[in-house]
Order: C-alpha cells, then sequence, then structure tokens
C-alpha cells in the first residue's frame, strides 16, 4: 500500500496537502473564535 501511495503521491505533494489543511482548520478555528468573542462581548 505505501509503494503504491508513494508512486501515485510524490512526498512533497503530501506534505503540502498537510499544511494545506492544517492552515483551513487554523483559519476555521479563529473564525470561529473571532466570532464567538465578538459575540459575547
Amino acid at each position: 500500500m505505501d509503494i503504491i501511495d508513494n508512486a501515485r503521491f510524490p512526498l512533497w505533494k503530501r506534505i503540502a496537502w498537510m499544511i494545506l489543511i492544517w492552515a483551513a482548520s487554523v483559519c476555521a478555528l479563529g473564525t470561529i473564535t473571532m466570532i464567538i468573542r465578538y459575540w459575547l462581548i
């Protein structure tokens, strides 16, 4: 399975997807935090 994944998706592409998903989750959590903060204050 790892051999097929390595052949189909290069390492840099998998790292780029991980960074993209991480950045999107950080943006979503930051947006939710700002909404809650301005809503409660």
